[in-house]
Formats: structure tokens, sequence, C-alpha cells
């Protein structure tokens, strides 16, 4: 019996370890950076292969966001899935452009990752 438990635990391990790659965690992943300085007005990303424009937090005013802001999140991975893309962060106070950041960004079957791109910007 000692036996037949070691092997179903053996097997159970290796059928693990072989399909690890394709089991997705259910945490949200998002690429975030800190602002410092300047409050910005307004913020978004752009993809720059087909400048779709992405927008987080709308319903939340600037002031109360802090200065943790999100560049892009998991519910944009299905466009990116399996390959890597170039964003612009853009961050704007009274309609003027004070933050243009290039970011690359990438995604798996499960979430995106962050490949290049600041994690802190000082916004004057």
């Amino acid at each position: 019996m000692k036996n037949i438990c070691l092997i179903a635990s053996g097997i159970a391990m290796i059928s693990f370890a072989c399909n690890r790659d394709s089991v997705c965690t259910d945490d949200l992943r998002m690429i975030t950076v800190e602002i410092s300085g300047d409050t910005l007005d307004e913020y978004y990303t752009v993809r720059n292969s087909n400048q779709d424009t992405i927008r987080h937090g709308q319903n939340v005013s600037p002031a109360d966001i802090g200065s943790i802001l999100v560049v892009l999140t998991d519910f944009y991975r299905d466009q990116i899935k399996n390959t890597e893309s170039e964003f612009i962060f853009v961050g704007l106070i009274d309609d003027s452009i004070r933050v243009w950041e290039p970011y690359i960004i990438g995604a798996d079957e499960c979430h995106i990752y962050h490949v290049n791109g600041p994690t802190q910007i000082q916004v004057q």
C-alpha cells in the first residue's frame, strides 16, 4: 500500500510539473508607475501598433488616485498574447502633455509582464 501511495504521489508531481506552464493563476496582474512631483489631471496608455487608447480609473478623480498609476492590466492580455508590444504612457496637466514614456509589455497565455519602461517618473 505504501508503494502505491508513493507511485501515485510521484505521478501526480510529474503531471503537475509537466503542465505547470498551462495553469494560470486567478490574480490580476498590472504594470504600474509611481508618479512624483506635479499631479496629473489625466493619463492613459496608447498601443503604438494600432493606436488603441487604454484608460484606467475614469470614474476616479486624479487627485484621489495617488502616486501609483496603472499603465496596463491583464484585461488587455488577449490583444498581445504570446507577443511583446510597444506602448506609450501619456500624462496630462491642463490639457498639456507632461509625461510621454515608452514601455515594452508582453503577455503569455496567462498574464501581461513588464519588459522595459520606467517604474518611477518625476513630473515637473
